[in-house]
């Protein structure tokens, strides 16, 4: 058993983290208020387990913040994720360039924690899409709590829309009655 020496250095840097941890809890709770992101949440309280603070949601959602050792040293990055159903690996083409520069910035991070489980790699989870975007805190988003708030915002949003877009096709269509019917009726397919 080993207790490290309680003295001022050490304090501090508790105080200070825990200012920090607050920090980022205020801009979950914003995060997990807006609407849209409330519909996936349904307004869920945060999860905070040391190294990850963040709010869960359907459609395996995940978004929040976490915290490693690598071999830079120890880094706090911002995470987004969540499965969206069926193979929708054609989608990627279609991520905002931003997203697609933090679903690619996400494998660092995805090898780091040994987990191939996303598309990401190309794979897919019991036949269903995981999107995972990352990105570190570091330069324009560090100290910056509105940026903070819109990059995870932005990538929720991302997500939200390939879940609508999932739902917008499989709504059933309707097409004109060929043999069948008459001229101008249609059919639900």
């Amino acid at each position: 058993m080993n207790l490290d020496v309680a003295d001022e250095n050490l304090l501090n840097s508790w105080f200070r983290v825990m200012r920090f941890k607050a920090q980022l809890r205020d801009i979950l709770d914003r995060l997990r208020k807006q609407s849209t992101v409330k519909a996936l949440t349904g307004g869920k309280q945060l999860q905070d387990d040391g190294e990850w603070i963040g709010i869960k949601g359907t459609h395996d959602f995940w978004a929040g913040f976490g915290f490693s050792q690598t071999a830079r040293g120890p880094e706090c990055y911002l995470w987004v994720e969540g499965t969206i159903p069926g193979d929708r690996r054609s989608w990627i083409n279609g991520l905002e360039p931003a997203g697609v520069a933090a679903f690619e910035k996400a494998k660092e991070y995805l090898q780091f924690h040994r987990d191939s489980d996303a598309l990401n790699f190309g794979n897919l989870v019991q036949g269903n899409s995981r999107f995972v975007f990352v990105e570190r805190l570091v330069g324009s988003l560090n100290a910056d709590p509105e940026a903070v708030f819109a990059w995870l915002q932005e990538r929720a949003m991302e997500l939200i829309k390939l879940l609508d877009r999932v739902q917008a096709d499989e709504v059933p269509k309707e097409r004109p009655i060929s043999d069948a019917g008459l001229p101008g009726e249609t059919a639900v397919i």
